[in-house]
């Protein structure tokens, strides 16, 4: 049973918020969240591995690592790889995690 939820709105309430939430509900069940594009630092770091599987541990720690400017780390990853990694890129990838950090599983 859906609640009519005018009953609970100011007088003055514009009309259009009225059933706001259902639409939300709506678009929810109707169009599935498709994931972005893979990070850019990832995808330089897994062309890295496939060509030397025992870098990746030491590599993914020190890109990682705040140590390590991610001016620097965009730049190695880009001429190391040949695709294109830029320092705000390395900057979220460590955040990932968070609500402003990349989706790559931590």
């Amino acid at each position: 049973m859906v609640r009519d939820v005018t009953e609970n709105l100011p007088p003055d309430s514009p009309r259009d918020v009225v059933g706001i939430l259902e639409d939300f509900d709506a678009l929810k069940s109707s169009q599935p969240s498709l994931p972005g594009p893979q990070c850019g630092v990832t995808a330089a770091l897994d062309s890295i591995v496939a060509a030397s599987p025992e870098l990746a541990v030491p590599l993914r720690e020190r890109v990682a690592s705040s140590a390590y400017p991610a001016l620097g780390v965009a730049e190695i990853l880009s001429k190391r790889s040949g695709q294109r990694v830029s320092a705000y890129t390395v900057r979220r990838h460590r955040k990932r995690g968070t609500s402003s950090g990349c989706r790559c599983t931590r």
